[in-house]
């Protein structure tokens, strides 16, 4: 048999049908975090005023940081506007994605893009002239739906 044959055909396993690894892995990390958050909820509850104090003293924090940044002041709205609606998560996002910054190799490679010249697209007439085609009909039909009455 070629090799290709065996990988299609079903192994047989001693223990009957194979799990992959990763699913026994992914079940027992949802039942840790499952686990996880019944102890918290369980012995933190007395304190979970305290806790969401302290994450929106924390965003409000985080909200004056953004706004001595020197940015687009659409951006900024946004994002505090994101971490006061929902301070915990927009947190996190905003250091995950908000600070705006390039890593090295990235900017690198964005870099050598830009000096390279880029090959200038080439005109293809069958489909210039069906664009064409379109816009002309498009044009008749606007002009005449405005003539007709409604």
């Amino acid at each position: 048999m070629s090799a290709k044959r065996k990988s299609r055909q079903k192994i047989e396993h001693k223990r009957g049908v194979a799990i992959p690894g990763r699913i026994i892995t992914a079940g027992f990390l949802i039942l840790l975090q499952i686990a996880i958050w019944a102890v918290t909820e369980i012995f933190m509850s007395g304190y979970s005023s305290f806790i969401y104090g302290f994450i929106r003293l924390a965003a409000l924090v985080l909200v004056f940081a953004i706004l001595n940044k020197r940015d687009n002041p659409s951006y900024k709205l946004m994002w505090i506007i994101f971490i006061l609606a929902m301070p915990l998560v927009g947190g996190v996002l905003f250091f995950l994605w908000g600070n705006g910054k390039v890593r090295p190799a990235l900017k690198k490679r964005m870099q050598q893009q830009k000096r390279t010249p880029q090959k200038p697209l080439r005109k293809d007439m069958p489909i210039r002239r069906l664009l064409q085609q379109s816009q002309l009909s498009s044009q008749n039909t606007n002009r005449l739906s405005k003539t007709r009455p409604s």
